[in-house]
């Protein structure tokens, strides 16, 4: 069997990581690593 998640209990951390990383543009990390902000987006 494969496994998709490396380890259940980073399972969050990783998931915010990578939309982090996906969505660069309009969200930005906190001081809390499991709390992100939207970015000021002019226009939006």
């Amino acid at each position: 069997m494969q496994r998709i998640i490396n380890d259940p209990d980073n399972i969050v951390n990783e998931m915010l990581e990578g939309f982090l990383k996906a969505h660069a543009d309009i969200v930005e990390a906190t001081a809390n690593p499991r709390v992100i902000k939207a970015r000021n987006i002019p226009g939006a």
